[in-house]
């Protein structure tokens, strides 16, 4: 599933793959609430290598905003392919 880079700042989070049912939207998933539960508050999905998105992956990223919410963190998504960034219109998110 790609990498995490820690910083002062941020987090970085880039999935290398599609976040799609049994693949690497779960893995998201678990990283972005092992990192809330951690206390990590900013946190940032770097999409531009990924290139397709399923509910599943929907699933993950509403999950992690929700998750953030919670607990006064944020969680925002970078450089979303325009196939991604459409299903991500089509959802509102």
């Amino acid at each position: 599933f790609g990498h995490t880079r820690f910083t002062l700042g941020p987090i970085l989070l880039s999935p290398s793959e599609p976040l799609v049912a049994g693949g690497a939207a779960e893995a998201l998933e678990q990283q972005i609430q092992q990192l809330l539960r951690a206390g990590h508050s900013h946190l940032v999905v770097d999409l531009s290598e990924v290139s397709a998105i399923d509910s599943v992956g929907i699933r993950a990223l509403v999950r992690g905003h929700s998750s953030a919410q919670r607990v006064n963190a944020s969680l925002r998504l970078a450089a979303p392919h325009a196939n991604v960034s459409e299903m991500l219109t089509v959802t509102r998110l």
